[in-house]
């Protein structure tokens, strides 16, 4: 009957636990039961503790944290937003200015803060307009001038013209330059600086001129 027993007991995978009325002592070894097994006689339970309960990761794979789905206090020590960083501390790259060299340029350069700067033009002009009538020999335009450097004739009146040096005629045979209504005429090539003389053909009509020097 006992081997019968025991048997079952080995079956049962209960070879931790002694028999009733068998004078074997418990036995520390796992049990596994597996179903429903009924035990007879006593049995021990001991109290699971950080010495016997042991998780062991062999093997598997760990997934990153990519959400949170409630609010996750953060404490501790943070640094400010904008960090103070001391300009002297920088180096400067090189053949950046420095003060000794800004000084020295300085030195090279005009003032430009003390006022206006003013310029002084290196030409001036002289324009007028003369009536222009048809007197015989011409009349005079404008004076001979040796610093001149160009001369705008323009005929703006209601006849034709013609104009040159002294004793100008409307035919135009003591060299005269005709310039209608309207037209004009530009000497700035190899420039007469002598007298200009006009004569009106037809009428008086209005000479306009304007004079560089």
């Amino acid at each position: 009957m006992k081997k019968v027993l025991l048997s079952i007991v080995a079956l049962l995978g209960l070879s931790g636990y002694a028999l009733a009325g068998s004078p074997t002592a418990p036995s520390a070894n796992p049990v596994v039961i597996v179903g429903t097994s009924p035990v007879s006689g006593t049995v021990t339970v001991t109290q699971g503790t950080g010495t016997n309960l042991h998780a062991v990761v062999d093997s598997g794979t760990i997934t990153a944290v990519t959400s949170i789905t409630n609010p996750v206090a953060v404490t501790g020590t943070f640094y400010q937003a904008t960090q103070p960083v001391s300009a002297a501390s920088l180096p400067l790259p090189t053949g950046a200015a420095t003060e000794a060299t800004l000084s020295t340029l300085n030195g090279k350069v005009t003032a430009c803060n003390t006022g206006a700067v003013v310029l002084t033009p290196t030409t001036t002009q002289n324009h007028a307009h003369v009536s222009i009538p048809t007197t015989a020999g011409g009349t005079l335009l404008i004076a001979a001038n040796t610093s001149r450097k160009s001369l705008l004739i323009q005929n703006i009146g209601s006849f034709a013209m013609f104009c040159g040096n002294t004793g100008v005629t409307t035919s135009g045979a003591t060299g005269g330059e005709k310039i209608d209504i309207g037209a004009n005429f530009l000497d700035d090539t190899a420039v007469f600086n002598g007298a200009v003389y006009c004569i009106g053909s037809g009428g008086t009509t209005t000479a306009a001129y304007r004079e560089v020097q």
